[in-house]
């Protein structure tokens, strides 16, 4: 219980629309710029806003059967996102079918009180019940991302480099790690 109410039946995942494109992009930015910043070089991160950010480009992939957008919620405030794409593969992952967790981003003033390991559960649940064998993500080989998803029960696979250009170099080694659902 945080604050007096059961935050486990308080978490919710509302598959995204139309009509929250905007709500996402505003989501998806601010808990960006509360985690990430730090890895770029001039502390603004406009290639990776191009690339996921624009109301253009949310439209094209919520109309991806593949791709699935969620608005995580807590007693129906909006408090993060939740990105999952089964149409990518890794060589490394042989449990098929398996789902990639391309973005989880909760706001910085929930972090730390057990929401993300909720909304894990929740992800796990729904994947199950679609037939998904596991599940997949990339994160940071620094800081704290890497040791949350272990304490998860995922393994490392393997590793790989952020490519965009604006990258601080020491932030660019990320781990792949994958999880039986």
């Amino acid at each position: 219980m945080e604050g007096g109410i059961n935050v486990d039946t308080a978490i919710g995942l509302r598959p995204m629309d139309e009509g929250h494109i905007d709500l996402y992009i505003q989501l998806g930015k601010q808990t960006y710029n509360e985690h990430y910043l730090h890895l770029w070089k001039n502390g603004i991160p406009s290639e990776y806003f191009e690339t996921y950010y624009t109301p253009e480009k949310v439209l094209l992939e919520i109309e991806d059967p593949k791709l699935s957008h969620f608005i995580i919620e807590l007693d129906q405030k909006a408090i993060g996102i939740v990105k999952l794409n089964s149409k990518e593969f890794s060589e490394l992952v042989t449990e098929i079918p398996s789902v990639l967790l391309e973005k989880i981003y909760i706001l910085n003033s929930y972090s730390g009180k057990g929401i993300g390991s909720l909304v894990m559960r929740k992800i796990e649940e729904l994947l199950r019940d679609q037939g998904v064998k596991s599940l997949w993500l990339d994160t940071m080989k620094k800081g704290r991302t890497l040791h949350f998803y272990q304490s998860q029960g995922f393994h490392i696979l393997g590793e790989k480099r952020l490519h965009y250009t604006n990258i601080k170099e020491e932030e660019r080694p990320m781990c792949i790690l994958s999880k039986s659902l």
